[in-house]
């Protein structure tokens, strides 16, 4: 079994001084570390393929944020995995792990679902230690806060517009960057 998050999702929040950490480790890794694209596979939409390197931080958005960091940071060190109900797949080792599809594991529109195994090399057939899961802003700041504001946006735009938007906002408002708690789903939410 794995220790689930505590701090209800509504109270956990980023700081702006968070995003521009999340903005420098984007500029600093997103080349070295190669992410990538990841896109449902045509001929079998029940797999996902990285289709091809992000090498430019500019264009990289919370799609290739949370495939590439959040998911398999986020993710337990590892969970038992049974019999043939659960393959790993050549195009979907992800990144620090691998992803595996429980059979019978959807979504509310019947799609497979993966599961990210962080720490495991393929075919691994290690005993995992339960662990923790939760979100990234639980990993920044693991204690309840209560947001300022509430911040909706679009996956697809870049994150590090996002985080000028969000330094302008500052800027605007005259608010004080490490004090400002913002909700953002991306970082909420639990990815995994």
């Amino acid at each position: 079994s794995r220790e689930f998050s505590k701090i209800p999702t509504e109270f956990r929040c980023v700081t702006l001084v968070d995003l521009m950490r999340i903005a420098e480790l984007i500029q600093t890794k997103c080349v070295e570390c190669k992410w990538v694209d990841a896109r449902e596979c045509q001929d079998r939409p029940d797999i996902m393929v990285d289709k091809e390197t992000v090498s430019d931080p500019s264009k990289i958005n919370l799609y290739h944020f949370v495939y590439n960091v959040v998911a398999p940071v986020t993710a337990p060190l590892g969970h038992e995995v049974v019999g043939e109900e659960a393959q790993p797949e050549t195009e979907f080792l992800a990144p620090g792990g691998v992803a595996y599809r429980a059979s019978g594991d959807t979504d509310q529109s019947n799609r497979p679902r993966w599961r990210y195994v962080r720490g495991a090399a393929r075919g691994s057939s290690a005993d995992f230690r339960p662990t923790f899961t939760g979100s990234l802003s639980e990993m920044l700041c693991n204690k309840k806060r209560t947001p300022d504001w509430f911040v909706s946006h679009w996956w697809g735009e870049a994150v590090l517009d996002f985080v000028r938007c969000l330094q302008e906002h500052c800027k605007v408002f005259k608010l004080v960057d490490k004090d400002v708690l913002y909700w953002v789903c991306a970082y909420a939410n639990n990815r995994s």
